[in-house]
């Protein structure tokens, strides 16, 4: 999945491996997709409302780990699967969880330190902002219930992010890691559902209240 790039201006287009780029609305880019993925597909803008994702359920790199909220399991072709995204068709949306991602270079930081040997970057996380802290650290466990204020934006913090395998993927240069999903099990596990169950987080997810236009260097501030 992660072989292709999207890019955003005017509209949205999809770069493939091999250079070739389809803006979001070329019936030539469900084609393509269709060939590059082996398997029927759409470009949808809204989910249907039984949509949903399959999850890979890594419980050997979160410490065993049970599926969130005792979602039942199945195991298809030797890898334990959940069904993820299921907020899609409630929220009429194709987010996994909230609208915007955030993560702060002190987790980054952090999780660098705790695996020397592992290459962490930002780019396995895939936050929509990346905000600039001091230090080391995973100051992030504080803020859901929180306003959020970037520039003129306004958000509500909802949800720590429990990451899932996306972490451990090749990302452009980035190879196939599952030390990475197991250093955020050490690093950072968060009782997140207060039943006594530690799952892997890093970041937040949060809900727009204003609406602005941010800028890199924008101050942000945290708390009401």
């Amino acid at each position: 999945m992660f072989e292709l790039r999207t890019q955003t201006g005017e509209r949205v287009s999809v770069t493939f491996s091999d250079g070739l780029s389809y803006p979001i609305d070329d019936e030539a880019l469900v084609t393509r997709s269709r060939d590059f993925f082996g398997r029927a597909v759409s470009v949808i803008s809204s989910p249907p409302p039984d949509a949903q994702i399959d999850e890979v359920w890594h419980r050997e790199l979160k410490a065993g780990a049970e599926p969130y909220l005792a979602k039942p399991s199945q195991v298809v072709d030797g890898e334990e699967m959940i069904a993820g995204g299921t907020s899609m068709g409630r929220d009429g949306n194709l987010l996994n969880l909230k609208p915007v991602h955030i993560v702060t270079t002190s987790s980054i930081q952090a999780l660098s330190e705790a695996s020397p040997d592992s290459h962490i970057a930002v780019e396995r996380f895939r936050p929509n902002i990346l905000v600039e802290m001091e230090g080391s650290g995973f100051p992030e466990v504080a803020w859901p219930g929180q306003l959020a204020h970037i520039g003129p934006v306004e958000m509500q913090v909802k949800v720590l992010v429990p990451r899932c395998v996306a972490t451990i993927l090749a990302h452009g240069d980035l190879a196939y890691e599952p030390s990475v999903l197991q250093t955020i099990t050490q690093a950072n596990p968060v009782d997140l559902f207060d039943n006594g169950t530690m799952y892997v987080c890093a970041g937040v997810d949060a809900k727009v209240l204003r609406a602005g236009e941010i800028n890199l260097g924008d101050p942000v501030t945290i708390g009401d």
